[in-house]
């Protein structure tokens, strides 16, 4: 009878650890957010589509608004369940970068604002 109660209880735990790319992509988004899934992105140097789901879906990032360029791409940050789950009061309670840390979490150019 207890068999459906027990086995939520002690049944096998999914490992909810994060992988080393989507603890980067997180702190990307933790220091620059607003920022756009291209701007992360340029800024790893490798899609991070899958990354972005994956945090999506964990709830640690969301959908805070849409930047105002043609095509209106989402802009994410940080959410509650963040913060709550790294032990921080608040986004500012995120340890200071140094300067050189600082200039690796900057978008570099695209080639569009290159052209223009």
């Amino acid at each position: 009878d207890l068999h459906d109660k027990l086995r939520s209880c002690y049944g096998r735990r999914v490992d909810r650890r994060l992988s080393r790319a989507a603890l980067e992509t997180l702190s990307i988004v933790a220091y620059s957010q607003p920022i756009t899934r291209r701007e992360i992105d340029n800024i790893r140097g490798v899609s991070s589509d899958t990354i972005i789901r994956l945090l999506r879906d964990r709830e640690y990032i969301k959908v805070i608004g849409r930047k105002d360029v043609p095509g209106h791409p989402c802009l994410y940050g940080t959410s509650r369940k963040f913060l709550f789950e790294f032990n921080l009061a608040s986004i500012s309670a995120l340890p200071k970068l140094s300067d050189i840390d600082r200039l690796r979490f900057e978008a570099e150019p695209t080639q569009e604002k290159e052209e223009a």
